[in-house]
Parts: structure tokens; C-alpha cells; sequence
């Protein structure tokens, strides 16, 4: 009969003598499942060390860090101007062409190819060209290359020694395609916004307004360069951003139940003449409380069960790789011992890598003074606890056959 319990088990793995030896004695068909338990346990302590440190992302003070570290960066070398970015990047935007995805395939109606250019610097940041497939970046200046189904960007050849990294657009769900079709969908509907004198203008006709692509009826953004443009418009009060020649305005509709003829707007806004490297961070105390939400809402649980499921499949290799190596090692030793039983072990010895890295991970991300170790250096500590674990039971076989 086993003497030791499962939390027994997360500490004496760190090397107990007498641990080892009731693992290969008293544990027979536990070891799997073992694992299978400690791996939901540390991704649930990992969840919880997330999504505190996400919430901390609220705090006055780490938000006023996150804004700091942004406006030096806005700011460095003095070159940054706010209202001359803003340009910069509508112009940007308005180049990328209409492109959908389907079965994993990028289409457009457009006519090929398609250049996306800086402006500013005259950078040829993409080359877009969804007629074909296999395409190179060699002999251009192109920083990236979009196919139909793979997007080519520059390597580090000093570090990885490939001119050229690729991905491939073929492992897409479909509500991959759909989140994705939408964000292409906004992309390709931008105008072209510049600021001249304190005054914004597009190059469409006004008001222009995109609609959601799945009700059509709703505004999601709002370009009305009006005179009398009201971005406290009933019409307008369900979209996300309202630009007009003066403002941006990011509405909140507030409704009063009681007596819907009070209803009224809410919100942020941002005036033209008022964009600066400042004002510009405004956007962090906007979009901050949404984009955490949405993080721990959607994106953190499935993480957990994702965490859970391949945490426990990348413990199963780790697990055979070092029964394997363990094998190897009890026949340097000398010692006989069946796989089963050196499998049994290896299961157990690698708690300690399972347990420690992920934790200690996500905690040198979230601490600057802890170094980073990388696996292979924590998986040599496997190594060492199943040798230890062999070694304390060839001693106990030893001493058994003495008495």
C-alpha cells in the first residue's frame, strides 16, 4: 500500500529517498494519473497568477508606468509628432486593398499587385499579390510579402540564419476566418483621414459611416465632417468611435428605463486641436478596463483548457524521453529493473520540471530580477531525479537482499 498522498507527492518528488522507493514499490498504474492531476493543478495556480497580474493592469499606478514607457517611446529623439502620426498611419491603412478569407484561401476583388508603402520614410513595408502562391523576398525591398495562403516575412540571418520566415494560412478554424474577416472587413472600409490645421477631413463623402458587417443597420464607426456633425446623434449611438472635423468622440449610451426621453450620451472625447503625444495615451484609460475584460472573459479560459490539455501531452514525451534515458542509466549502474517500473519513476521524477517551470516562467516575466532559465537547462533536472530515484532504489534492493 502506497504511504504517500498526491500532495504528499508535490513535494517529496524534490529529491525524498523514501518517496522514490514507495513510487516504485507501492505506485503501480498511479503514475499518469498523477501527472495528469498535478498539470491541472499548476495550470490553475499559472491561471491565477494571470489574471491577478492582468488585474493589476488597472491600478492607477501600472497604468501611469504603461503610459510613461509609451510617451518616451513616442518621444524619442524628439521626432515624434501626434497629429503627422496620425496621418501617417491613416495613410497606411488606406492602402491595404478589400481581402477576404475562405477554406483558408486570401481573395480580393482588386487588381494585383498591391504595394503598401510608408509614407513618411517611403519604407515598402508589404507587397500584396493574392494571384499566387509561392512567392520570395529576395532581391526586394519589401519588409513582408502576402500570398493567398502564406505570409512571407524578413528573417534574422544573424541569429536563425534564414533570410525568410513563413507562414502558412492553412491551420485556420472557421471562427479563425470569421474573427479575421472582420478585422479585414474595418482595415479595407478605413478613408483617408488627415489633420490640416487643427481640422480633420477624409476623402470620402460625408458622413461616412462603416457598418458591422453581420447587422448592417449598425454603425460601428462614424465619419461625419459636417459643419453641424452631432456625435450625440441618435443615429450614431451604438458605434464604437465618431470622428468629426473637431473631435473624437468614443461614445457610452446611457439608458434610463424609467423615462427613456433621458436617455443620454456618455463617453470620452478627444479633441482635433488637442492631439499630442499626451492626449494620445488617452486611449490606454479608454480601451484599458475593455481590453482586460475581454482577456479574462474570453481569451483566459480557453487558454486554461488549452494549457491543460498540451501541458499534460508535452508531459507524456517528457515523461517516456526520460524513462528512456533512465533505462540507459540503470544499465550504466548495473541495476535490473523492468521499463514499467523505470517508466513509473520517470513520471514522478519529472514533477519537479512540471511544477516549477511554468510558474517560474510566467514569474520572470512579471519580475525583472529572476532570470530566465530556458527548458533544456530545467530538463537536465529531470535527468538528475531520475537517476536519483534509481540509484535509492538499487541501494534498497541491496540492503532487501542483505537482510
Amino acid at each position: 500500500m502506497k504511504r504517500y498522498s498526491f500532495f504528499h507527492s508535490l513535494i517529496m518528488c524534490f529529491g525524498s529517498s523514501n518517496f522514490y522507493i514507495d513510487v516504485k514499490e507501492n505506485r503501480k498504474g498511479t503514475g499518469f494519473l498523477n501527472l495528469f492531476s498535478t498539470t491541472i493543478l499548476v495550470n490553475i495556480i499559472a491561471f491565477l497568477i494571470i489574471n491577478s497580474s492582468i488585474s493589476d493592469l488597472n491600478k492607477p499606478e501600472n497604468i501611469k508606468k504603461a503610459k510613461d514607457s509609451i510617451s518616451n517611446f513616442l518621444d524619442k529623439d524628439g521626432l515624434f509628432d501626434a497629429k503627422e502620426q496620425v496621418n501617417r498611419a491613416f495613410d497606411i491603412l488606406n492602402q491595404i486593398p478589400d481581402i477576404t478569407i475562405e477554406n483558408n484561401i486570401l481573395s480580393s476583388t482588386e487588381k494585383m499587385p498591391v504595394d503598401i508603402v510608408d509614407p513618411q520614410t517611403e519604407t515598402e513595408l508589404m507587397k500584396i499579390d493574392l494571384s499566387e502562391s509561392i512567392a520570395s523576398l529576395k532581391g526586394t525591398g519589401y519588409l513582408s510579402y502576402l500570398t493567398k495562403d502564406r505570409l512571407i516575412t524578413k528573417g534574422n540571418s544573424k541569429k536563425s540564419g534564414e533570410d525568410e520566415r513563413i507562414l502558412y494560412i492553412d491551420n485556420l478554424e472557421a471562427k479563425d476566418e470569421k474573427i479575421l474577416n472582420g478585422y479585414l472587413y474595418y482595415l479595407s472600409k478605413l478613408p483617408k483621414l488627415s489633420i490640416k490645421n487643427n481640422l480633420a477631413s477624409i476623402d470620402r463623402e460625408s458622413p461616412y459611416i462603416i457598418y458591422n458587417p453581420n447587422r448592417r443597420n449598425k454603425p460601428d464607426i462614424v465619419f461625419d465632417m459636417s459643419d453641424n456633425a452631432d456625435e450625440n446623434s441618435l443615429l450614431y449611438k451604438e458605434s464604437y468611435v465618431i470622428f468629426t472635423k473637431s473631435k473624437i468622440f468614443f461614445p457610452q449610451y446611457n439608458s434610463n428605463e424609467e423615462n427613456p426621453k433621458n436617455n443620454e450620451f456618455i463617453g470620452e472625447t478627444i479633441q482635433i486641436k488637442n492631439i499630442n503625444n499626451e492626449n494620445m495615451l488617452k486611449a490606454i484609460d479608454i480601451l484599458m478596463p475593455e481590453f482586460i475584460m475581454i482577456i479574462k472573459e474570453n481569451i483566459l479560459p480557453s487558454l486554461l483548457l488549452f494549457g491543460i490539455v498540451f501541458y499534460y501531452g508535452a508531459s507524456l514525451l517528457l515523461a517516456l524521453s526520460t524513462s528512456l534515458i533512465g533505462i540507459l542509466i540503470s544499465k550504466y549502474l548495473r541495476y535490473s529493473i523492468e521499463y514499467d517500473e523505470v517508466l513509473r519513476l520517470s513520471s514522478y521524477a519529472i514533477l519537479p520540471f512540471i511544477i516549477t517551470y511554468p510558474i517560474f516562467l510566467i514569474l520572470s516575466f512579471t519580475h525583472s530580477e529572476l532570470i530566465f532559465l530556458p527548458p533544456n537547462i530545467l530538463f537536465i533536472t529531470c535527468l538528475g531525479y531520475i537517476t536519483l530515484a534509481i540509484l535509492v532504489n538499487k541501494n534498497n534492493t541491496k540492503q532487501t537482499n542483505i537482510k
